[in-house]
């Protein structure tokens, strides 16, 4: 794995659903893990499709590898799929019990998206085992993954869906 083509992406998402669609919308700022002073803002919209009920919202984090150049991902298509199990204000004590043990400590969010790292040589280790656990190696070009933060949340939804939206990146 390449640090210069690797980026981590940290987001606030939000999103819901209603009987068998929804809408979900993603915005923070990826970093080049290689050069962390090289970041760039991104949003996503995207419709939901599959059955549920009710909403929330979160902290996201976005893998992209193998990819020189972020701008490459603007005004792409990009597809997912997502179960939400969320049960409203009885994940703040979790969250706050995990916050005492440090569980955040590795990904800070100050000043809008300002600052990422307090230990950058975990999240690029946690990065490097990201990549090797997919095999993204032996994948086409740019995988990426994505995934909730556990208990960095708050809503009240239960739903299956696949989604599909555009990226947007901004210089």
């Amino acid at each position: 794995m390449k640090l210069d083509e690797t980026w981590l992406g940290i987001g606030l998402k939000s999103g819901g659903m209603l009987g068998f669609g929804g809408v979900e919308s993603v915005s923070g700022r990826f970093y080049n893990l290689g050069n962390t002073g090289v970041t760039y803002d991104f949003s996503m919209v995207s419709s939901r499709w599959g059955f549920g009920l009710g909403g929330g919202g979160g902290l996201v984090v976005i893998g992209v590898f193998k990819l020189n150049g972020l701008m490459w991902l603007n005004g792409r298509e990009m597809n997912d799929w997502g179960v939400n199990v969320d049960l409203g204000g009885r994940w703040k004590h979790v969250a706050k019990a995990l916050d005492t043990k440090n569980f955040f400590r590795n990904i800070k969010l100050a000043r809008a998206f300002g600052s990422i790292v307090s230990n950058l040589d975990e999240i690029r280790d946690a990065m490097h085992y990201i990549y090797n656990a997919y095999e993204f190696d032996a994948k086409g070009d740019h995988p990426s993954v994505s995934f909730d933060v556990p208990f960095a949340g708050a809503g009240l939804e239960l739903s299956a869906f696949k989604t599909s939206g555009k990226i947007w990146i901004e210089d």
